[in-house]
């Protein structure tokens, strides 16, 4: 499934950010399991002691349903 065109510019900067890169061509669900546990990865890097984790996973929270559902 292309997956490129369900995400915003800024999402795909948000990717990019968490070391993701989506192209605009076909992927197995496989490929997307791997893309969410990336992003659930550089999630958990950031600080928890000055909110960035909270900050992140909303940030994210459409990028992971989008990962997720497809």
């Amino acid at each position: 499934m292309n997956i490129y065109r369900s995400f915003s510019k800024k999402e795909l900067e948000l990717l990019n950010k968490a070391g993701v890169l989506i192209e605009d061509k076909e992927y197995i669900s496989s490929d997307l399991n791997h893309f969410a546990v990336q992003v659930g990865d550089y999630i958990m890097s950031q600080s928890s002691k000055n909110g960035a984790i909270s900050k992140t996973i909303q940030e994210y929270g459409r990028i992971l349903d989008i990962l997720e559902k497809e």
